[in-house]
């Protein structure tokens, strides 16, 4: 008996943890999609400020816009209102980096942030170079080395779950982080070439991504954990009964 209720118990936490190392991005339903390794649930839209018709080019304006959104739920019959923009935290985790360009990944300015092969690799510094990088699974125009890519096979080749995930030139995505030291200043990602860096709050022709904290539903509980926790329940009500 023994033996067996270890082996149910290795087994479980085995199938648990394969539940954590699969990271992905799971379609919750009602245009929202769930990141499990950055907690966060995205707007499938990326563009659905543009596709309600507001401009959201400057950053108050995207930040006024991700703040005030309210979002309705369909699958859950909830509206949402809890929104916010990306972020972005120092790459090596303490201070930032930002004095010069890089593009191997180590810098707050430039490529390859969190890409794999490099010192960060898979970091969720900044969300956005995580989604593009590594949830969407995209190569920067640089390569690590600093060499521009000539093969054509960068940029935005996966979108994943999403829609209307812009990557003109002009289109890049503000962050609600600001230049650390300026505060006229604001981080923003190119999702065509895989770029990070700041402009000024004003600038025009940036776009808008809303994000919120946490998952709209529960993590669904895969079948063979239930059967294995089912059949420990069982077993323990049996051996309980048999002291008895």
């Amino acid at each position: 008996m023994k033996k067996l209720l270890v082996t149910l118990c290795a087994m479980f936490l085995f199938f648990g943890a394969l539940g954590v190392a699969n990271a992905a991005l799971l379609d919750r339903g009602g245009g929202l999609i769930y990141d499990d390794v950055l907690n966060i649930t995205w707007l499938q839209d990326a563009s659905y400020a543009q596709t309600q018709g507001v401009a959201t080019d400057s950053y108050y304006a995207a930040m006024t816009w991700a703040n005030n959104l309210t979002y309705y739920d369909s699958v859950r019959d909830v509206t949402w209102d809890d929104w916010r923009l990306p972020k972005n935290t120092p790459i090596n985790g303490s201070t930032w980096s930002i004095s010069n360009v890089k593009r191997d990944g180590t810098a707050d300015f430039g490529s390859n942030i969190s890409e794999s092969g490099t010192l960060y690799a898979g970091s969720t510094a900044s969300e956005m170079a995580y989604m593009f990088y590594n949830s969407l699974n995209n190569d920067g125009k640089f390569q690590i080395n600093g060499d521009v890519r000539t093969d054509g096979t960068y940029g935005l080749i996966n979108i994943g779950p999403f829609i209307n995930l812009r990557t003109d030139d002009d289109d890049i995505y503000w962050s609600s982080t600001k230049h650390p030291s300026d505060d006229n200043s604001a981080f923003w990602f190119n999702f065509d070439n895989g770029v990070q860096y700041t402009s000024g709050t004003s600038y025009s022709y940036n776009r808008a991504w809303a994000v919120r904290d946490g998952d709209v539903a529960a993590a669904p509980i895969p079948g063979a954990v239930w059967l294995l926790g089912s059949g420990l329940i069982g077993i323990v009500g049996i051996r309980r009964r048999y002291r008895n």
